[in-house]
């Protein structure tokens, strides 16, 4: 079984992106924060095949261990999806 590490601070988008990478076949690892996801990964004995990593949590992440992360991988490391579900203060 693949796994997938979603690191979202809403709730409702993390339910969505769990349901829909279970529903693919992945394990699935939750984080809010670019500490929790060192952590989550640390703990993991297995491969992370996929980071899907809210957009403001990027930055923290990279600065803290995101290459640790993606050395994680059999294949040359996991896939990485960046989202965001914020609109620009300019658009509302």
């Amino acid at each position: 079984m693949k796994t997938a590490l979603i690191i979202e601070d809403q709730p409702s988008n993390m339910q969505v992106f769990c349901l829909l990478l279970t529903h693919q076949g992945y394990r699935v690892l939750e984080a809010t924060t670019d500490k929790e996801a060192i952590e989550a990964a640390n703990l993991e004995i297995g491969p992370i095949d996929l980071i899907l990593c809210d957009l403001t949590s990027l930055i923290p992440l990279v600065q803290s261990s995101l290459g640790s992360l993606s050395s994680r991988s059999k294949c040359g490391g996991p896939h990485r999806l960046w989202n965001t579900t914020n609109r620009l203060e300019r658009e509302r």
